[in-house]
């Protein structure tokens, strides 16, 4: 291992030499000035900010520093400033931000004229309202103001506030007919808005009233108001029923069917209106594990059947065992569903366990060719080696030359480089919208992959369909770390960059919507506990972004989620992914089936899915790592899910 470690420090070095000597020399000392030039004006110094900033003549990224410079000042700047900015950069990513802040400010300002000369066609409603207000403020094509706001008022949900005057001009000019008042309240209704929509339909007839108020009673007790329900056949009250039904279904399928035997029979519902309330039900009743299930999916008709459905159907199944059944599944699947590896690898299985050995042997052999989850499973049956499909892409100096003389690329890169991530993601992400053919964009991995910013080299080898370029996506950057902190807590460190990979795609500034952080995201809390329990200094969000910090971290939680879990690396990984809790419920119901069926059965798909891929991404990092295909096996027969079944999980 020593000998590895070294031999990769080695590489390392030369390949950083090799990309220092590889950037743009001239612009060294820019990229420095650039920095120098932000440093002055964070510090408000003004006066020497102004001088760096004319010193980098045409360096590509030069005029950031005015953006950077208007985006703090849009209270006091010159108007004629912004407006200069955002002529002599129409193209770039900074403008159409530095265009909505400015908006913003103007209408704080109520400086409608120039929000009217300034505005441009934007997604954001307020800036629609706003843009609406402007014209109604000034007088100025207010005729055309009536269609876009009656647009922006009949919508399913509350509206910003600033949208508030030109709703209120609807009022005035009594464009909100009742009709459109009721159209409003329905689409309120259907998104479970009960409260808005009881408001909103105050003003309406008493009959219209009544359908909103039975609505609020359906959702509060659907039972009792399915049950119960007498209603004139309509599409509204349809509808209601509908939402009844599916609200039902999740709590209680099997009262849910009893309604709906009933319901069907007096109600027109549509064809696709049926499909959705069957699919529901039948989905429902399985994970509520009533004994119908099986039969209720399999009455399903053709059009019913989602690949939620599916999936549904498929984990029933399995959980029975009853592999008789699996194989008659299939005959019923589409032929694109047939052809994917899942459905592929439960025939073989299937297959396997009805004495069918030649043709899960053919199957298996089939899918041990590719390098998946299920490729490698198959390849564990047949006692393969695992096949990696590595392939290096060939880059032709034409597309390289391409790529390099993008502009976008340039400006991309210098943000990079000066470490202004963000902003260099958005140049990025621009430039791959004009790069003209799929090679360029392979080569536009390749030159983000030799930079070192491998989320983008990963995200861009994917959108270019250069999937066997694995020393692109599936890098071994901060390798120091993770086999520091992997050895220290005794886990694999192709585990540890596994989860790296699904994570974050090594993005070092990841931050989820739930605010987890970094590498291999973990949530403030998670990282402060883990923290104290190591004596690892924190100082803010700051420090668990940080990759040697972050990786110390997640090493540290693993290592906790180990010994939770006796070792078992799938709970730990489901666990890092949906929580301990669920793990520990997900073992006691499934645990005493085999290893592979739990994995198959865990309820979350997305939890599922990540846990497949970490499992497949392993011995690719070891693969990566060591350089040959004889990597250690996923062996899921091996891993006892459960210590406390009767009988140990059944081998594959």
């Amino acid at each position: 291992m020593k000998q590895h470690y070294y031999g990769w420090l080695t590489w390392l070095l030369f390949s950083w030499c090799g990309l220092v000597s590889a950037a743009e020399d001239e612009w060294l000392q820019q990229r420095w000035q650039f920095q120098e030039a932000v440093s002055a004006l964070q510090a408000e110094d003004i006066e020497r900010f102004t001088t760096l900033q004319q010193g980098l003549g045409d360096y590509p990224i030069a005029h950031y520093l005015q953006y950077f410079y208007l985006r703090d000042h849009l209270d006091t700047v010159d108007p004629a400033q912004i407006q200069t900015f955002l002529t002599q950069h129409p193209d770039s990513p900074v403008s159409a931000l530095l265009r909505r802040s400015w908006l913003n400010t103007l209408a704080k300002q109520n400086n409608w004229p120039l929000y009217l000369s300034t505005y441009t066609p934007q997604n954001s409603v307020s800036l629609q309202c706003l843009y609406l207000q402007a014209k109604l403020s000034t007088q100025t094509d207010v005729q055309s103001i009536a269609e876009p706001a009656l647009a922006l008022w009949t919508v399913g949900k509350s509206q910003p506030n600033v949208c508030d005057p030109i709703f209120d001009y609807l009022y005035q000019e009594n464009l909100i007919t009742s009709e459109r008042r009721f159209e409003r309240v329905r689409l309120m209704l259907q998104a479970g808005e009960l409260r808005l929509a009881a408001w909103l339909a105050k003003p309406l007839s008493t009959e219209q009233r009544a359908i909103v108020t039975q609505w609020q009673q359906m959702h509060e007790a659907p039972e009792n108001s399915l049950n119960s329900a007498q209603g004139a056949d309509s599409t509204l009250y349809r509808e209601m029923l509908q939402y009844g039904l599916m609200r039902l279904a999740r709590t209680n399928a099997a009262a849910a069917y009893g309604a709906w035997q009933s319901l069907q029979k007096r109600y027109a519902f549509s064809t696709e209106q049926q499909n959705d309330i069957s699919a529901e039900i039948a989905v429902r009743a399985e994970w509520q594990e009533l004994p119908e299930a099986a039969s209720w999916l399999m009455a399903l008709k053709p059009a019913a059947r989602s690949e939620r459905v599916w999936r549904t159907h498929l984990q029933l199944l399995l959980r029975q065992q009853d592999w008789a059944s699996v194989l008659k599944v299939m005959a019923l699947l589409p032929k694109e569903v047939q052809e994917l590896e899942v459905w592929r690898y439960w025939q073989a299985r299937a297959a396997g366990q009805q004495q069918q050995a030649t043709v899960a042997r053919a199957i298996y052999l089939e899918l041990a060719k590719q390098r998946s989850y299920y490729g490698f499973l198959a390849a564990d049956h047949l006692k393969q080696s695992y096949k990696f499909n590595e392939e290096t892409t060939v880059i032709a100096d034409a597309d390289q030359s391409a790529v390099l003389k993008s502009a976008a690329v340039i400006r991309a890169r210098e943000l990079f480089f000066t470490n202004f991530i963000t902003e260099a993601r958005r140049e990025w992400n621009d430039a791959l919208e004009q790069l003209s053919n799929v090679q360029q964009k392979k080569a536009a991995a390749a030159l983000a992959s030799q930079w070192g910013w491998h989320d983008r080299a990963i995200v861009t080898a994917a959108k270019s369909g250069d999937y066997n370029n694995l020393s692109i996506r599936f890098p071994t950057p901060h390798y120091d770390a993770v086999l520091t902190y992997a050895t220290q807590h005794e886990l694999p460190y192709p585990w540890v960059y596994a989860i790296i990979r699904q994570e974050s795609a090594f993005q070092a500034d990841a931050r989820s919507v739930s605010n987890a952080l970094g590498l291999m995201q973990l949530l403030p809390a998670t990282a402060k506990e883990v923290a104290g329990r190591y004596d690892i200094a924190l100082n803010g969000e700051s420090s668990i972004l940080t990759p040697d910090i972050n990786i110390q971290l997640g090493t540290g939680y693993l290592h906790h989620l180990m010994e939770r879990f006796d070792n078992n690396i799938i709970l730990s990984t489901a666990a890092y992914n949906a929580g301990p809790s669920r793990s520990i419920r997900w073992r006691k119901e499934f645990g005493c089936l085999p290893t592979d069926v739990f994995v198959e059965l865990i309820p979350f798909q997305q939890t599922r899915d990540y846990v497949q891929n970490i499992l497949a991404y392993m011995p690719i990092f070891e693969y990566r790592l060591l350089g040959s295909p004889e990597v250690q096996r996923l062996n899921l027969d091996g891993i006892v899910m459960n210590t406390d079944c009767p009988v140990a999980n059944v081998a594959l």
